[in-house]
């Protein structure tokens, strides 16, 4: 997934130790967890299911408007 968030294509693999923090840790993120049932991913987890859980709860919850102004006091302008 960090690979993902990092514009690397799919089949990219870290050449060393090195290459893998220098290119695929993933820069300043933030993880938002939506508590529940859902919250466990069916195996094996991939970044599609990821993405259509955080997509799927994030509808629930009402979107990301309404998310932002939940946190919008929290967020560094410069993150």
């Amino acid at each position: 997934m960090n690979r993902a968030l990092n514009g690397l294509p799919d089949t990219e693999q870290p050449k060393h130790r090195q290459d893998g923090i220098a290119r695929f840790q993933a820069g300043r993120t933030a993880v938002l967890l939506f508590p529940g049932a859902s919250f466990v991913l069916a195996r094996p987890i991939t970044g599609e299911r990821v993405a259509d859980a955080g997509q799927d709860a994030l509808a629930k919850f009402g979107g990301a408007d309404k998310l932002y102004s939940c946190i919008k006091s929290e967020i560094d302008p410069n993150f």
